[in-house]
């Protein structure tokens, strides 16, 4: 939640996070959800007996096709089940999922089914990632699991020289902005302040991680136990989610126009927060033109400001000259020197670690 108090200085580091991000602790990428997306959807069956869909999302159609909050509209649930069919059908051609909703826009069963599939799997994900919480474990992170990934880095740049009296200014210095619908960040902050710190419990971890400003412009699979408030359901990590509860937690994704919506998302505090920056950390983002609209609002209208913003950014397996592109987009964008700006081949453990001094906490001013 992003509240005024958030928003009355300027932050030392903004993270952006993509999909890449989440990779290293096992969630799946573009190209990887969309085939999971397809298998989830896929053709099988016929229409009146769900298409074959699994009992989970079937459920969850049937939910979202309830009239008059009592009885299903079979027509309505029908259409839902040959959307399903399409979505799973353009999955190989799709360059996203986000991209697909976006290109078939004018169909609202496309973006509710889809969402739906969404949730299912980003859940699914969650639960066989490597931030799951086993109960062989005593029910918390294996942290020798994530040891080489860029959240036990970053997770260190947040706890190093800092006593636990010094974690609420630490945190409120720190923002970030999550493309993904994952909730791994949060899951990893809270369990990893309470591993690490004698005396922090689950409470005054929560407490402390309300300190830290968070973004999804497109929404998450739920809020987890300790973002729920005002009696709003919650959905822990990896849940399994009955029909019902599954299409609930499908209605808290957004479309990127939903995303770019004042009155449907915090867009304006969200480009607010990157544009007065002191440094931007791009990790697993594919900077793809839609996201960087949504991120820096209209191309071409930045304001040079008296101070670069620098920027450091992993372009994995990207070729050189779309890390030029990319650059020189950048650049335009915040209206400042490419020079500021450094995009590399790298993955997100490996940036911390090359720019370990560049992206440290200690020893910076407070935020302005």
């Amino acid at each position: 939640m992003v509240t005024k108090a958030h928003q009355q200085s300027s932050k030392s580091l903004v993270l952006v996070v993509g999909a890449g991000a989440s990779k290293e602790v096992g969630l799946p990428v573009g190209a990887e959800l969309t085939e999971l997306i397809r298998g989830c959807l896929a053709r099988r069956g016929s229409v009146h007996s769900g298409g074959g869909l699994g009992d989970q999302i079937r459920d969850a159609l049937q939910w979202l096709s309830v009239s008059n909050g009592v009885q299903i509209n079979a027509a309505a649930f029908n259409d839902r089940v040959r959307t399903c069919m399409r979505i799973a059908d353009a999955m190989p051609q799709a360059q996203s999922i986000d991209h697909f909703i976006r290109s078939n826009g004018s169909n609202p069963l496309t973006a509710e089914c889809a969402k739906v599939a969404i949730a299912s799997c980003i859940l699914n994900a969650e639960g066989a990632s490597k931030l799951r919480s086993p109960e062989e474990h005593g029910g918390s992170i294996d942290f020798a699991n994530v040891r080489d990934t860029w959240f036990n880095a970053f997770f260190q740049r947040v706890a190093e020289d800092c006593e636990p009296s010094g974690l609420e200014e630490r945190l409120r210095r720190v923002a970030v902005v999550s493309f993904n619908y994952d909730r791994c960040l949060g899951h990893f902050l809270l369990d990893s302040l309470m591993n690490y710190y004698d005396g922090i419990d689950a409470r005054e971890a929560a407490r402390l991680l309300t300190c830290l400003e968070i973004h999804h412009p497109y929404g998450q699979v739920g809020r987890l136990p300790w973002m729920a408030e005002n009696g709003l359901a919650s959905v822990p990590y990896g849940a399994h989610l009955d029909g019902r509860s599954l299409s609930a937690a499908a209605k808290q994704l957004r479309t990127f126009s939903e995303g770019v919506d004042p009155e449907r998302s915090d867009i304006d505090a969200l480009r607010s927060t990157v544009r007065n920056a002191d440094r931007l950390v791009f990790l697993g983002f594919a900077f793809h033109d839609m996201n960087m609209d949504l991120l820096f609002g209209e191309r071409d209208q930045a304001r040079r400001r008296a101070r670069a913003i620098m920027v450091y950014g992993t372009a994995y397996g990207m070729s050189s000259s779309d890390v030029a592109d990319i650059t020189s987009s950048l650049s335009r964008r915040l209206g400042q020197d490419s020079s500021a700006s450094k995009i590399i081949d790298m993955r997100c453990s490996q940036l911390f670690s090359e720019f370990s001094r560049s992206i440290s906490l200690v020893g910076r001013p407070s935020p302005r």
